[in-house]
């Protein structure tokens, strides 16, 4: 029985192929009979296939067994391959890295050399560094272990190094701290870093509004900067949804600098640009509006101050600050301006965004200069598209203004200039005084009204109802506050910004800027519609309201220079009325104004109306025949 079991008679052993076939598709479990009856027939197949695999598997290319046969003289079958290597498919080791050494155990020039790139990294302000650089050399390194320990793990939670720098940066969202730490605060302890406890309280106000509200983690998938691209660019502007515009603004300002710049490398500069667009172009305001655009007015000033990449995108490309001053503007009809208009606080932001403009500058790759107070004496120009589709009919018989005719000054402020510049502007000024402004002086003029203190109408909390007995110091009851949060601010901004454009000139001007150019510049803003608001905002009987925006009132009123052109002035054939309309235009100004009131005594003198008799001595005045009749009864 054992002979014919043996491997080496080939002859009498069934087929391989066939053998191995069998055997894996007609297995079957052996029964009770078969086992005890059949127990020498079962045998010998179950040894031969056993052999024929291990002999098939030897010449097998996924084979860890040995190729050499019993019998060296014997040629291996033909459908196997002899290998030199048995084990092939053996996948290589990973490469390690060389290790980096440590920051405790490099030399001080260079914990001072990669402490200084990790503050580019974070982008810290310019006073905070100095402070910064007086660290010892092991708080520095402290910092460092801490950022490349967050860098290995490739976690979403920030390390001690990105929380101090984080805070540092200025994150005005995340109010209360919800813990630290505790092996960053450790690691620090044992170096003796003496910094303050809560520079390292978590930062992340994504995190931290996740936590409240019990919200899942953002996948790393969802905080990359291309799916915020990918997010922006197919998604329309008020289908978006409101966390992930708030995550994206806090990626821009908290993250590292690196993912800013990877975003405005893949079109997000673009996409937020896009965002403005179309809320420009929508039919009709929705109360969604206010929140989504002060959203977004956040993260385009977050790449404002991007100093790697976005200063240099905001000044060459300034196509989203267009439709961000159109947003601000707002239409030229007054009446579709007053239904569909932003909220006061929206547009406080986007003036925001342009006020920031003077405080960047930059140079680019091929040399030219580029200033952001030129970008923003093109945006407060006029377009074309500025104009008011009604315009008024100005062809009337006689004249209807005693001012200066606009056409004429304007060709002396400017050559070839029409019509002055700066009138959609003014409009949006014009508009909040109106809407503001007037219903105080209305109500004045009517009604002994009171009024309370502008301040503290803008520092109390808006959730926080006056109550129906505060009284004043008399006893009398005190007034109601008559402005809107915010409005106080805006219109101060405006007229700080106002005052700007007329001290400073373009960096492109040439020339000396003195005090004749100045009052071109003011009188051209007057000539744009800023007459009629400085008288609004002089006649306005708010103490306190008024005292708190004069001081940048007045000196917008009173003229710097006499525009008497030195060519036109040596010639008597040129005494054209344009200084007499100037000065009465100065004059009128001068006029208004509601502190200087006159006493009682002017009731009892002749009004202006009332004129003396010119007529001629020889002319019969025929009214005395009323006086004769009268003495005669």
């Amino acid at each position: 029985m054992n002979s014919t079991a043996s491997p080496s008679s080939s002859s009498s052993s069934p087929p391989r192929l066939l053998n191995r076939v069998s055997g894996f598709f007609m297995q079957k479990k052996p029964t009770g009979r078969e086992s005890g009856g059949n127990q020498t027939t079962s045998s010998i197949p179950s040894v031969v296939m056993e052999e024929d695999a291990q002999s098939s598997r030897a010449d097998s290319m996924f084979s860890s067994l040995s190729s050499i046969r019993p019998n060296p003289n014997s040629p291996p079958p033909l459908r196997t391959v002899r290998l030199d290597q048995p084990i092939v498919h053996e996948s290589p080791s990973p490469i390690t890295p060389p290790p980096s050494a440590s920051p405790s155990k490099m030399r001080p020039e260079d914990v001072d050399a990669a402490f200084e790139q990790l503050m580019q990294e974070y982008a810290l302000a310019a006073n905070i560094r100095p402070s910064l650089t007086q660290l010892t050399t092991e708080q520095k390194s402290a910092l460092l272990q801490s950022s490349q320990a967050r860098t290995q793990r490739k976690s979403s939670t920030f390390s001690a190094a990105t929380q101090f720098f984080s805070t540092l940066r200025g994150n005005k969202n995340s109010s209360n701290h919800y813990g630290t730490v505790a092996a960053s605060s450790d690691m620090l302890a044992n170096h003796q870093v003496t910094l303050p406890t809560d520079l390292f309280a978590a930062s992340d106000a994504a995190e931290q509004k996740r936590r409240m509200i019990g919200a899942p983690k953002r996948s790393k998938h969802k905080s990359s900067p291309q799916y915020f691209v990918r997010l922006l660019n197919e998604t329309p502007a008020r289908a978006l949804e409101d966390t992930d515009v708030s995550d994206l603004r806090i990626f821009l300002r908290n993250v590292v600098v690196s993912w800013t710049t990877e975003f405005l490398a893949l079109g997000g500069y673009e996409a937020i640009g896009n965002v403005f667009r179309q809320m420009k172009h929508v039919p009709k305001r929705m109360p969604s509006d206010d929140k989504l655009l002060q959203q977004f007015a956040k993260c385009f000033k977050a790449i404002m101050t991007h100093e790697a990449s976005g200063i240099e995108k905001v000044l060459t490309d300034p196509s989203p600050l267009v439709h961000v001053r159109d947003l601000l503007f707002g239409p030229a009809d007054p009446k579709v301006k007053a239904v569909y208009g932003l909220d006061i606080v929206t547009r406080g932001q986007l003036l925001q965004l342009l006020c920031t403009l003077p405080s960047l500058q930059v140079t680019t790759r091929d040399g030219r200069y580029i200033h952001g107070y030129d970008v923003l004496c093109g945006l407060l120009l006029d377009k074309a598209d500025d104009e008011e589709d009604e315009k008024k009919d100005t062809n009337y018989p006689f004249r209807m203004s005693l001012k200066a005719d606009p056409q004429t000054v304007m060709k002396m402020i400017v050559k070839g200039g029409v019509a002055p510049r700066y009138t959609a502007w003014m409009r949006e000024i014009q508009h909040t005084v109106d809407r503001h402004i007037e219903p105080i002086t209305f109500l004045a003029q009517v009604l002994d009204y009171r009024f309370e203190s502008a301040f503290r109408q803008l520092k109390s909390s808006p959730h926080q109802p006056p109550t129906k007995g505060d009284t004043l110091a008399n006893g009398e009851p005190e007034g109601l506050v008559m402005v809107d949060e915010g409005v106080v601010d805006y219109l101060i901004t405006h007229l700080r910004l106002i005052f700007t454009l007329v001290m400073t000139p373009p960096t492109q001007f040439q020339g000396e800027y003195d005090d004749y150019q100045q009052e071109k510049v003011r009188l051209e803003i007057m000539l744009s519609g800023f007459d009629k608001i400085a008288k609004a905002l002089q006649q306005c009987p708010h103490p306190t309201l008024y005292a708190s925006y004069v001081r940048y009132l007045q000196p917008l009123i009173s003229p710097r220079a006499d525009l008497t052109i030195p060519s036109m002035s040596s010639s008597a054939s040129s005494t054209s009325t344009v200084d007499d309309l100037m000065a009465r235009w100065n004059r009128e100004m001068t006029l208004h104004q509601p502190q200087q009131q006159q006493g009682n005594d002017n009731a009892s003198s002749s009004s202006s109306w009332q004129d003396t008799d010119d007529d001629d001595e020889d002319l019969e005045n025929y009214d005395d025949i009323f006086d004769t009749d009268e003495a005669s009864l």
